[in-house]
């Protein structure tokens, strides 16, 4: 290299090091001491469109674009579906109450909190069907963004983040999604990488922080969700906690009295800690939750049953509760037993990840099939009727699938897949969902009931 160019070089790159050196400050303090206000359940009424009688949660699990279009198809099938409910007739999307979700299964559920119905068929045709992968290369590379190559403060994640708010979410904040006034309420989850917890985009997570969630962009969450170790560095949010009015709101001990409780109220102590943690780095949300369905469990485990639960969330009334599990994650398949080769450091490091994700989930689905049946049987309010639970599964390991869709599993998680595996996910999601026997027998309960 000449010698004049060197000073130049170590200019431009002690310039690129400055530029990126300062830290995203994505998380707002929080203004108000009122506990009401935010992007919680209770913000979000029921209305004649959307009562509580019926209770519809969807879980979207990780796996990149293969977990994004998955749940693309069950949206669809569930608009397709029509129910009758005190006389009115609707589909099962417009009952849609909550959704929570991980990775990739995050980009759907992030576009459906920023569009709701209009996602159909947006996201199908300006994000399923484009090469985000290549967009999300291009830019990670190019010159504007070499920064992260060379700053401490700001990272590929960070490069992520930026890249989803401009080609996918346009500048879309929570408060924006509040504004909306309407269900369903998204949770996206990621992971607590000094905890290695679930950490939930909600309001009440935000009060530990004393910030302002309305002021995060949902393209932050959503690549908070999906940043993979190694491939992707941690979304990093400030704790703004002390002081803070809140802290005097939050009844911390109330949490205590099992392994459970007193793990979440060791959390919660470690948030409120500023000064031991006065940044909270956040990795892939399906590294603690693969199925995106412990909230919900953790939730009723803290409160001791699902309606004071559901009181606390404004959702008096309920008579049926439908839970929909969106499994689109991966089979590692065994072609590496048909050749006495080592197996690639890839197909190991594949290894590594699926078999503990795997085995998690199973116990999430076995945890989640109990408490549905301990939920159908707590003893109703006054005025209540029993409450009928449902679970229903869409997975790509499911017995039965036809044989042009067994592959779909094998699919590798990326950001993007070839449109051709797009339309068949698509399509898997809808066929799955409505040959569904436990569809039928909600449709069915539903017109006996009316």
């Amino acid at each position: 290299m000449n010698r004049a160019a060197t000073p130049i070089v170590a200019c431009t790159l002690a310039l690129l090091s400055a530029c990126s050196s300062v830290r995203p400050d994505y998380n707002a303090p929080l203004q108000t001491a009122a506990p009401q206000p935010g992007y919680r359940m209770r913000a979000l009424p029921a209305t004649p469109e959307n009562g509580n009688a019926l209770f519809v949660a969807t879980s979207f699990s990780g796996g990149g674009a293969r977990a994004a279009a998955l749940a693309y198809g069950v949206l669809q099938a569930m608009r397709e579906t029509t129910v009758e409910l005190d006389g009115r007739r609707r589909s099962l999307f417009d009952e849609l109450d909550i959704v929570s979700a991980v990775s990739g299964g995050s980009l759907a559920a992030g576009y459906l909190a920023m569009k709701g119905d209009a996602m159909f068929p947006a996201f199908f045709d300006q994000v399923l069907m484009r090469d985000l992968q290549l967009a999300f290369v291009d830019d990670l590379l190019a010159p504007r963004q070499w920064g992260w190559m060379f700053s401490p403060r700001f990272g590929r994640g960070d490069v992520l983040a930026e890249f989803l708010d401009r080609e996918v979410f346009e500048g879309t904040r929570y408060a924006d999604v509040l504004r909306r006034g309407s269900r369903p309420l998204v949770v996206i989850g990621a992971t607590d990488m000094s905890q290695g917890s679930r950490f939930e985009f909600l309001q009440d997570p935000f009060d530990l922080l004393c910030s302002d969630l309305g002021s995060l962009k949902l393209a932050t969450a959503v690549a908070a969700s999906a940043a993979v170790p190694i491939a992707l560095s941690p979304i990093t949010l400030r704790n703004h906690a002390a002081p803070c009015p809140h802290v005097g709101n939050i009844d911390m001990y109330s949490l205590l009295g099992n392994r459970q409780r007193a793990q979440l109220t060791r959390q919660t102590i470690s948030y409120l800690d500023k000064a031991q943690r006065p940044y909270i780095h956040l990795l892939d949300g399906g590294l603690s939750d693969n199925l995106a369905t412990r909230g919900p469990l953790e939730s009723v485990a803290v409160r001791g049953s699902l309606r004071a639960v559901a009181e606390d969330g404004g959702l008096e009334g309920m008579r049926s509760f439908v839970f929909i599990v969106v499994n689109a994650e991966g089979q590692a398949g065994n072609d590496a037993d048909r050749s006495a080769d080592v197996p690639s450091v890839f197909r190991v490091a594949r290894a590594v990840a699926d078999i503990p994700l795997g085995r998690y989930s199973s116990d999430s689905q076995e945890q989640l099939r109990e408490a549905l049946t301990r939920w159908s049987q707590e003893p109703p309010g006054a005025g209540d009727r029993p409450l009928r639970t449902y679970y229903i599964e869409v997975s790509l390991q499911a017995a039965g699938l036809e044989p042009e869709l067994q592959d779909l599993g094998r699919l590798p998680t990326a950001l993007s897949l070839p449109p051709a595996d797009i339309r068949r996910l698509v399509e898997a999601g809808r066929r799955i969902f409505h040959r569904s026997p436990e569809l039928a027998g909600l449709l069915e309960d539903l017109k006996l009931t009316q």
